[in-house]
């Protein structure tokens, strides 16, 4: 049997980076194929080099006949890798894959590791600075993947895709849809168990979950189900459910006084920035004793309450809701993108599940690798 050679595959040289905005980074330049043969002398490290040969020797003349590179590791036991990659230039990759057939079930990198500690593919890129990527995965196909992966276990906790950062400034797993039409998702999330959640956020010290939009857009929506407050008593984690509305009011509550049968009650004025005062607002007032009193005046930075009957120093509180500002036209808007949601509407539930299918990636198939 013919001796197994080594491919050596140079990196190209280093690309330019556009600029993006703060916060959001840079998409991935599309990395450009390697070498199709190599150049140069074989580098393989000092405890890969060939036997009889020195290091000025070149490497024999590949063979004409191509094979399909695929990584596997079949040990049932340590730490193994179907397939690794290292890189340290400062524009190199750990690993390239390219899948250019036009039709079929391709593979740009394809990994395997049946080890109860192993990793099917394992990237990792260990530049200090410089936009680097442990993995990289890119897809021009219109159902395409550009990373997939597939946790095949049915017990277990598992990761299809398990992201880990840990920088400062760090994103875990970064989804962006940057076409500029359509109803896209960054990042999207299913279950399909009864008790399951499509998406959880935990953290035992930071925060939960931030959402930032454009003035005038919708922040979270919520078909099907309720918004609430989780809290612990003594019986166990209760509900606490959220009031809706049907239009965007923000409220404001305090205390007040009368003062020989009237009171001015000045509004705050951080709350006065957030909503629109200039259009007509409620003011609720609740009184603490056998008194008749009513709003008789309605400011933008004020109301006043006066006495019609009995105690003229009585105490009260109040309740003030004024529509938010750059919201008020709003009213049970429509909600188009929801028109097919099955849990909204039980008879679409075919339709959709079907559509899901479609979106659903198929498992890899296990392969195996060719013998030379």
């Amino acid at each position: 049997m013919r001796r197994p050679y080594r491919r050596v595959v140079w990196a190209s040289g280093g690309r330019s980076r556009a600029t993006t905005p703060v916060g959001v980074p840079p998409s991935p330049p599309t990395p450009s194929p390697p070498s199709p043969e190599p150049s140069g002398e074989l580098s393989l490290g000092p405890s890969l080099t060939p036997r009889n040969s020195s290091p000025h020797t070149h490497p024999r003349k590949l063979p004409t006949r191509r094979k399909r590179r695929r990584g596997r590791s079949s040990a049932s036991s340590g730490t193994t890798y179907g397939l690794y990659g290292l890189s340290k230039s400062t524009s190199g990759r750990g690993v390239y894959g390219n899948a250019s057939a036009t039709s079929g079930v391709t593979y740009g990198v394809y990994g395997l590791s049946r080890s109860s500690d192993g990793r099917g593919v394992y990237g990792t890129a260990d530049a200090a600075t410089g936009t680097t990527y442990g993995l990289y995965g890119y897809s021009k196909s219109t159902s395409g993947r550009g990373v997939y992966g597939y946790a095949s276990a049915t017990s277990g906790t598992t990761y299809g895709v398990y992201g880990l950062s840990k920088s400062t400034k760090g994103r875990g797993v970064f989804g962006n849809a940057n076409a500029t039409s359509g109803n896209t998702t960054g990042v999207y999330g299913a279950t399909s168990s009864p008790n399951g959640w499509a998406g959880k956020f935990t953290s035992a010290y930071g925060n939960g979950v931030y959402i930032s939009v454009p003035a005038g857009k919708t922040g979270l929506n919520v078909a099907g189900g309720s918004k609430n407050g989780i809290v612990p008593t003594a019986d166990g984690a209760r509900l606490l459910y959220t009031e809706e509305a049907t239009e965007v009011w923000f409220a404001d509550y305090g205390f007040g006084k009368l003062q020989d049968g009237v009171a001015v009650v000045p509004i705050d004025p951080i709350f006065a920035q957030t909503v629109n005062l200039d259009e007509p607002y409620y003011v609720f007032v609740q009184v603490y004793g056998d008194v008749g009193v009513y709003v008789s005046d309605r400011r933008p930075g004020q109301f006043e309450v006066q006495l019609r009957e009995g105690d003229a120093n009585v105490a009260f509180s109040y309740r003030l809701v004024a529509r938010r500002l750059g919201y008020e036209p709003q009213r049970l808007e429509r909600a188009p993108w929801a028109d097919d949601d099955p849990n909204l509407y039980p008879e679409k539930r075919a339709e959709w599940e079907a559509q899901e299918e479609l979106m659903e990636p198929l498992a890899p198939e296990e392969v195996e690798p060719e013998i030379e």
